[in-house]
């Protein structure tokens, strides 16, 4: 009969081994935060949403138009910001593809990721610029502090953080946290 130790060598190797040929999974989250993958995107239009009137667009893609905000989850009532893990996305109403570039216009997103997360402009929030797929389901183009350098909204020029970071209701522009808290 073999000793308890050698068995849980024997385990313990096996374990490492099952391991070979894998992909090393993915560092957790720090604690207090949200990290958005695409499947937390799927299904958006299928989310609660909330029709933006048209405003002055500024040669602003980002504005133009009239659009409509899905919200993934209503914060608590009486919440005073929102919790991380709130996802919302940004969907122009005319997804009509833009006879100019051949293209529809852009998807944004964004995500309280929390812990720490941009403490130089939105705290907390991450930015995302979206596509769908031809499933209909939307990719992630880029993510981050702001759009690649590549990217702009149309003839203003600005950051995510420009403008969402000194706005109230904890840089959400779009949705009044007291209107939608339950």
């Amino acid at each position: 009969m073999s000793s308890p130790v050698s068995w849980l060598a024997v385990l313990g190797t096996a374990a490492v081994l099952s391991g070979c040929g894998t992909a090393t999974p993915p560092e957790p989250a720090p604690a207090g935060s949200y990290i958005a993958l695409k499947r937390d995107f799927a299904d958006f239009a299928k989310w609660e949403p909330f029709p933006v009137k048209e405003q002055a667009d500024g040669g602003n893609v980002h504005l133009a138009g009239a659009r409509t905000v899905y919200l993934n989850e209503r914060p608590p009532a009486g919440s005073t910001t929102w919790p991380v893990g709130t996802v919302v996305v940004k969907k122009m109403d005319d997804m009509s593809v833009d006879p100019a570039t051949g293209e529809p216009p852009p998807l944004f997103a964004m995500v309280k990721r929390g812990a720490g997360f941009n403490l130089g402009g939105a705290v907390g929030w991450e930015w995302f610029g979206l596509a769908l797929g031809t499933d209909g389901q939307p990719l992630i183009e880029w993510r981050g502090l702001g759009p690649p350098s590549t990217e702009t909204y149309g003839a203003s020029q600005a950051t995510c953080n420009a403008c969402h970071a000194g706005a109230g209701d904890d840089a959400v522009m779009s949705l009044r946290l007291a209107d939608v808290a339950r």
